[in-house]
């Protein structure tokens, strides 16, 4: 099992990449967070192997500054991160490293990276040579 956190400009980006890649049929039904597409992964030698794609959307974090809603409650100012995100999980063999998928230029991908010791996790590009915004772990994994 993989999962990664992909990160598209906008939405048509993800789109035309996922469709590239095979995550997405226009069939699935209209894309926007929350959409959820799954499938088998084709020529993966295990005929049960399958991928979850999740569309986050625009995330948003808080800035350090604070305000009062309608009820007099101060509650943390939201900022959107840049970014709109995705969560792939692949259940099998993963494509991507076994060179049967490319990954297109338009998307930055994140893998979980996990110290050898099993003592903490976090999101990379580059195969944990560079830990990535803190933000991605608000993000989070598919359960």
């Amino acid at each position: 099992m993989t999962d990664f956190l992909i990160d598209s400009t906008d939405l048509p980006t993800l789109i035309a990449a996922a469709t590239t890649m095979g995550f997405y049929r226009a069939a699935s039904g209209q894309v926007q967070a929350g959409f959820v597409s799954q499938g088998l992964i084709p020529g993966d030698p295990n005929p049960m192997a399958s991928y979850f794609l999740n569309v986050v959307g625009v995330h948003q974090e808080p800035t350090g500054a604070t305000t009062t809603d309608a009820n007099g409650d101060t509650i943390p100012t939201m900022a959107a991160v840049p970014g709109f995100w995705t969560r792939l999980r692949i259940n099998g063999l993963n494509p991507v490293a076994r060179g049967l998928m490319t990954i297109p230029a338009t998307l930055t991908i994140y893998t979980l990276v996990t110290l050898a010791d099993g003592s903490a996790s976090y999101w990379s590009t580059d195969a944990g040579v560079t830990h990535a915004p803190t933000y991605l772990s608000n993000i989070g994994n598919i359960a």
